[in-house]
């Protein structure tokens, strides 16, 4: 029998890994693949969770300064692929934000609102 602690992180893992692929579905910036190989690292247990956190605020340092409204989506994705590994949650904002960036590449000039998600 599985302890708490070992269903806590295969959860975590299992977060850190769907986040992970959703961005990697979509992703073709350079920038952003390198830093979500961080997600890969940790799976392998190559990467403490502080050097993620740097990789995650580098996404969204890299978003801040862009202007394109599908890219800035696809950054903060990827910046909360990466800070899933931190906590699990921010797999919530990862797909909110793909979801954003999927509408914008539809065409939809409203990104949606942010849905709420109990269970992932």
């Amino acid at each position: 029998m599985e302890t708490k602690m070992e269903a806590l992180t295969k959860e975590k893992e299992e977060a850190v890994q769907t986040a992970y692929n959703r961005c990697m579905m979509v992703c073709t910036d350079k920038f952003l693949i390198s830093k979500l190989k961080t997600c890969l690292e940790f799976l392998k247990n190559n990467t403490p969770v502080s050097e993620a956190r740097k990789r995650a605020f580098e996404c969204h340092r890299y978003a801040r300064a862009l202007k394109e409204q599908k890219r800035i989506f696809l950054a903060r994705a990827c910046g909360h692929a990466i800070a899933t590994i931190h906590v699990k949650e921010h797999l919530q904002a990862c797909l909110y934000y793909l979801e954003k960036y999927e509408r914008a590449m539809a065409g939809y000039e409203r990104y949606g609102n942010r849905v709420s998600v109990t269970k992932i």
